[in-house]
């Protein structure tokens, strides 16, 4: 009878799922790129490292290449030529070069700065024959320089002066004196001539004022006193008229403590340290061009094709804190200028570090844990960062680390950060003053934690994760009394050297037990092992990630292979064992950790100081259990201390099981039903908010409808993608044919982008001149045929409306992949730095054209 009942009860679930899934969109398969010949790019830095411009070069450089990083070997070499660059010393790396290359080819060379261009235009043949150079960073070029090399090109740094003055007249239109910093450095005496080319066209609006014959102690007593209209044009400092040195951070952020005027200037380099903004030119951007350049190169296309960019790719940038102070307001500013120190949410920012992997089940399970500590908190954006340390474990990654994240988050600011394990715990005391000064810390799952360690760190707290062998071996002798050996398997690693130790210490508990490591195995010798065990012996795995052979194995591989062939009950002390083959015991969860530390978090959020805050050493264990493996080995569960938490548990009656289970699945049908009709109806009250120009969505609205389709898109493992569009020449528009032709034509865009739409898809305004399109289902390839479609509506626009102006647009994607979930924000600020760079190429694109 029963038999006959689950038979219904399977046969019902089939045709519901048949039903229902027949509404869902099918799910898109995409081929596996075939693998390609890695290639090999040298970068020849013309300075050394932690040098934060060319740095910033190399930084751009790699961005390029990250997206490929299998198939391209990125290689640096430094020549240090900022502190040292006498011929003698030129000759020298000539020489060196030119042995430690001998054996080396490279598919392209980037030059950085202009001692390695100059280096290489001399020593190119003897050292790297027959290979292209693409050149970035070089100041003093002129076409002459190239006269019968056909390897070269590159782009050539500038400084836009004009712009940046022009700029901070308009956010001070009263400004009456400019006073000028620059020193007498070569790259001091070239900026002057550029300045002085730059004078003339603002004669009569204001007064230029030079302090070049001042020293520091005298540059900051001026500044300091000037007048609400005066303003400061920085441009290098690197050395005063005594003869004192500065780097780049010293001498803007001294200058800027004092002084009671904004400062404008020209290299991104000073931004964050006090300058305001201005139209910079910036490393980052120099490097990123050059890198697609040389992937040109890599494409098969010759240097010789490949015209010398002269149109230096500068933006205009801003410092958020420094507006802040000067009243400077975001709508004020050029609609493409980037902000650092921007929060655009107005919500406390939380970085959570994570020490191991995205997908690692004890991460996941930490990571579910804070989530759930802060649910009911909405004023809170977490920023997930994965160190991956258990793939990778030597201290040179770590440095590598450390260099990433020293530049990823140099313009971010975070309330607080959460760190997970040891890896990140080690990594915050050693890096947290230079990465994240000032910002509060918690941290979770350590294990090797000593009160020392919090010495001249008043800004750490959090909760150490302590495992209990101890309770774990006696609820096994509590349930199975008959017990006298426990096998400890336990691999020979540094964690499992720590595990030994552990296990070792609580021994001695337990005299009339015997305790067996199997420790130097490989893993099939443990296998045969623990198929043979006796009935009078139970298994205590610790961790058993790599064996005898070296063989790696993940937590849930190595517990799944010895339970798969274990005649007696495996017991633990980690919760990530739990329904993969252990039979349960007093452990470590993940969640738990996770959820405490965020209740640690919210304390500081809400005031408190961290050294308020006594560490927690009572770490949040609980007593775990698998129904299955207490069944399968007939363990008494009455024995089981009251408080355990217990998994696959059955719920139901057999005799009623039919019944139950035909008014569950209507229960179901009928919730389903009911939530569909509410998703409905909120999706249509939010597309009923129009925006006020367009009658399109409006931004707020637009961003809620993206949330949804985020959630939608979790919930059934599909994924949308958006694209993210910027109107190009509004402002030429709006300045030659008046504001009301600018407004048609933001009106005109959003028909167009309309025009292909269906109703499961949306648009919304999302600025004044930008568009989000939300592609619910798409797949980027999707997404792309669709735009196709819209560019075609745009050619076929333009080709029957008559106007002195063309419709055009920027724009850029971004997939949302919910195996890999990231925050609205995140992939929004993806498809916009993807528009910014199609408009970056499209405005050096008019540029060659105009010339």
């Amino acid at each position: 009878m029963i038999k006959h009942y689950l038979q219904k009860c399977i046969w019902l679930f089939l045709l519901i799922i048949i039903l229902y899934s027949s509404t869902m969109p099918p799910l898109v398969a995409q081929a596996q790129a075939p693998s390609l010949t890695k290639k090999s790019v040298l970068v020849l830095n013309s300075y050394h490292k932690d040098y934060k411009w060319s740095d910033s070069i190399v930084e751009g450089i790699a961005s390029v290449f990250v997206q490929n990083a299998q198939n391209v070997d990125l290689q640096v070499e430094y020549m240090d030529t900022h502190r040292i660059a006498d011929k003698d010393y030129i000759y020298q790396l000539f020489q060196t070069y030119k042995y430690k290359f001998q054996n080396m080819q490279f598919d392209v060379i980037i030059a950085s700065d202009d001692p390695a261009f100059s280096f290489l235009l001399k020593y190119h043949d003897q050292i790297f024959p027959n290979t292209p150079i693409v050149f970035c960073g070089v100041n003093y070029f002129d076409d002459s320089m190239l006269a019968g090399e056909h390897l070269f090109t590159g782009v050539v740094e500038g400084q836009d002066i004009k712009s940046t003055l022009d700029i901070a007249l308009k956010l001070h239109p009263f400004t009456k004196n400019i006073y000028v910093i620059n020193d007498n450095t070569m790259t001091g005496v070239s900026i002057e001539k550029t300045l002085q080319e730059t004078i003339p066209q603002f004669q009569n609006r204001v007064n230029f004022i030079s302090l070049e014959h001042y020293n520091m102690r005298e540059i900051k007593e001026k500044v300091a006193h000037l007048n609400p209209d005066d303003l400061v044009l920085f441009l290098i400092f690197f050395q005063d008229i005594s003869g004192n040195k500065f780097s780049y951070e010293e001498s803007i952020s001294q200058i800027a403590a004092h002084s009671v005027v904004p400062i404008y200037g020209v290299w991104d380099f000073s931004l964050g340290n006090g300058l305001l903004g201005g139209m910079l030119t910036s490393g980052y951007y120099q490097g990123e061009l050059a890198a697609k350049l040389a992937q040109k190169i890599l494409q098969g296309t010759p240097p010789s094709a490949i015209p010398i960019v002269k149109n230096s790719p500068n933006h205009y940038m801003f410092d958020r804190t420094q507006m802040k102070r000067f009243n400077i307001k975001p709508s004020d500013l050029p609609s493409d200028s980037i902000i650092i120190n921007d929060t655009y949410s107005g919500k406390k920012q939380v970085l959570v570090l994570n020490s191991y992997h995205f997908g690692m089940t004890w991460t996941d399970s930490l990571s579910a844990g804070i989530r759930s500590g802060i649910s009911e908190n909405a004023n809170i954006d977490l920023y997930y960062e994965f160190m991956d340390t258990k793939k990778n474990t030597g201290p040179e990654y770590l440095q590598k680390l450390y260099e990433l994240y020293k530049y990823k988050f140099q313009n971010k600011h975070f309330d607080a950060i959460i760190t997970s394990d040891d890896d990140a715990y080690n990594f915050i005391l050693k890096y947290s003053w230079e990465i994240f000064p000032d910002t509060p810390v918690v941290f979770c799952g350590v294990n090797y934690f000593e009160d020392n360690d919090l010495i001249g760190h008043p800004l750490i707290t959090g909760l150490v994760e302590l495992i209990d062998v101890q309770k774990t071996i006696e609820i096994a002798l509590k349930l199975q009394p008959k017990v006298k050996n426990v096998v400890v398997i336990n691999d020979k690693s540094v964690t499992g050297d720590a595990n030994r130790k552990l296990v070792n210490d609580v021994i001695p508990q337990f005299p009339s037990t015997n305790f067996i490591f199997y420790d130097d195995m490989n893993m099939s010798e443990i296998q045969d092992r623990v198929a043979k065990l006796p009935d009078d012996t139970i298994i205590l795995l610790m961790s058993f990630n790599k064996d005898k052979s070296n063989n790696i194995f993940s937590y849930e591989e190595s517990i799944r292979i010895i339970a798969e062939k274990a005649s007696v009950p495996i017991y633990s002390v980690w919760d990530f064992y739990m329904d993969q083959g252990i039979t349960g015991g007093m452990l470590s969860s993940g969640y738990y950790q996770g959820e405490k530390a965020a209740s640690i978090l919210l304390r500081i959020l809400n005031g408190e100081n961290p050294q308020d805050i006594p560490v927690v050493k009572q770490s949040p264990n609980k007593y775990m259990f698998d129904y299955k493996y207490l069944t399968k080995y007939n363990i008494d569960k009455t024995l089981l201390p009251s408080d355990s938490i217990i998994i696959n548990q059955p719920t139901l009656n057999y005799k009623n099981y039919f019944i139950y289970c035909l008014a569950i699945l209507l229960i179901i049908i009928i919730l389903v039903s009911l939530f569909q009709r509410k998703k409905a109806k909120e999706q249509l009250s939010i597309l009923k908010t129009p925006d006020y120009l367009t009658g399109i969505l409006n931004r707020g609205t637009g961003i809620a409808f993206l949330q949804q389709q985020i959630d939608d898109a979790n919930k059934n493992a599909a994924k949308l993608t958006i694209i993210f569009i910027d109107v190009n020449n509004l402002k030429m528009v709006n300045d030659t044919y008046g504001h009301h032709e600018g407004d048609e034509l933001i009106k005109v865009t959003s028909q167009v982008l309309l025009k292909e739409l269906n109703k499961s898809e949306a648009v919304c305004r999302f600025g004044g001149d930008e568009f989000l399109l939300i592609l619910p289902d798409y797949t980027l390839q999707q997404a792309t045929d669709l735009w196709i479609k819209i560019e075609g509506d745009i050619t076929a626009y333009n080709k029957t409306t008559h106007h002195e102006y063309t419709l055009s647009v920027s724009h850029g994607f971004a997939e949302y992949d919910p195996t890999n979930p990231v925050s609205v924000t995140t992939l929004i600020n993806k498809a916009d730095t993807e528009m910014y760079a199609a408009k970056r190429l499209y405005k050096l694109s008019l540029a060659k054209n105009s010339r």
